[in-house]
Formats: C-alpha cells, structure tokens, sequence
C-alpha cells in the first residue's frame, strides 16, 4: 500500500511542477490590408492590441519577430504600463521587401512583461501574384 502512495506521489509532483501560471496579457492584432499583390508598395498596418488580463499593474514590451520578406516599423512607443483590464493599441507598420515572393506570411507579435510573462499572437498576411 505504501508503495502505491508513492508511486501515485511521484505521478503527481511533476503535473503539479508542469502547470505554469496564467498569463498577465493578451495579445490580439489585426491586418490591414489581409492580402496584397506582390507589387502593392504601401505600407500594411498591424494594429496590435495589447489587454492586461491579471490582478495587478503590468508594464509589457511589444515587439515583432519572424519578419523575413517584410520591412517592420515598430511604434515610437511600444512600451505600455496597463492596470487590470485596461487596454491600448499600438500600431505596427510592414512593407513588403523588394525581393519578397508570394505566399503567406505569418509574423510573430510578441509580448513580454517585466515580470517574464511571454505572449505571442500571429499576424497573418497573404502575398499574392
């Protein structure tokens, strides 16, 4: 009997140390415009909104990464500070590389906080012909 105690205590202790906590953020973005020609030469928008789903204050740095084929213009201010439930939208701009090829592309937007908390959303854009 004492041998099934353990062995159910030994079960139990790494899906105790496995469960992380929950995020402080959510990140969500939105394209604009979704799909372009592959000689569309404006700049596409990337409206990222950054919420503070926790308890307390976060401060949260806002970044972009996984951007091959695309030039990313970050805000001047990709930093927030954001108390419980409040929100702000940062606006992020791509262009389209000249030597960029058709197909889709998928850029990472990803949030960390001070505290280490990482969030990440894709943004997705779909190079046409």
């Amino acid at each position: 009997m004492r041998i099934l105690y353990i062995l159910i205590i030994l079960l139990l202790i790494p899906g105790c140390t496995l469960m992380g906590k929950a995020h402080e953020i959510k990140v969500s973005v939105n394209v604009i415009p979704g799909k372009v020609s592959i000689n569309y030469d404006k700049y596409i928008e990337m409206n990222v909104e950054v919420l503070n789903i926790g308890s307390k204050t976060v401060t949260a740095n806002i970044d972009a990464g996984n951007t091959a084929g695309l030039i990313i213009i970050k805000p001047e201010r990709a930093t927030v500070t954001l108390k419980p439930q409040e929100s702000r939208i940062l606006g992020f701009k791509a262009k389209l590389e000249e030597d960029a090829l058709p197909g889709n592309y998928i850029v990472d937007i990803i949030g960390k906080t001070d505290d280490g908390d990482t969030v990440v959303a894709k943004a997705n854009l779909r190079v046409t012909e």
